[in-house]
């Protein structure tokens, strides 16, 4: 009479043991594969904030770091369009003429680029100029920058549309904001 064994066979060991050094070797494999030869290196976009941002209380949103540089590159080479507008009250006291021309006028004397009118893919530039329910009026400025409607850019801040100066201080400091995010 065969006396009957209980527990694994030798097979099932030597099997077991080498499913485990297989799954230490492959782990072992890959550890070093991701972290030296094909390292995958993703830099984190971090914005940066000029220190007119700060003394102008102007506040950015990076929306989109991957199309951030080529913003920048379709703006250099007169890619772009500047399109504002203005969300004014019904009974504004603020003359809609004259801060549209205004802001017209700080847009352009800003922008040394000439812009190219036939081109095919073009950064727009949104600006618009928002007045909210308070008194005294409220007036904001949000400006954009877009590539086919997908937003890059933004930044935001208030207004006192009596002063120009300071008006185009805020303008001048939102494209130099975004001329030093892209270039990062």
């Amino acid at each position: 009479m065969k006396k009957r064994v209980y527990g694994r066979s030798h097979s099932q060991i030597i099997n077991n043991f080498y499913t485990l050094v297989t799954i230490v070797i492959m782990t072992v494999v890959i550890t070093l594969y991701s972290k030296y030869i094909n390292p995958t290196k993703e830099k984190k976009f971090t914005p940066t904030f000029l220190p007119c941002q700060t003394t102008l209380q102007i506040e950015q949103k990076v929306s989109n770091p991957e199309l951030l540089q080529e913003a920048l590159m379709l703006f250099e080479k007169g890619n772009y369009m500047l399109d504002g507008g203005l969300l004014l009250l019904e009974d504004s006291p603020i003359d809609e003429k004259m801060i549209s021309e205004k802001m017209e006028s700080i847009f352009d004397n800003l922008i040394e680029v000439v812009a190219i009118s036939n081109a095919q893919k073009f950064l727009n530039i949104k600006y618009e100029v928002i007045e909210t329910p308070n008194v005294p009026p409220n007036i904001s400025l949000r400006v954009s920058f877009r590539i086919s409607a997908n937003e890059v850019f933004r930044m935001y801040t208030h207004l006192d549309d009596s002063n120009l100066n300071e008006i185009s201080q805020k303008v001048e400091c939102i494209m130099n904001s975004f001329k030093h995010n892209a270039k990062q």
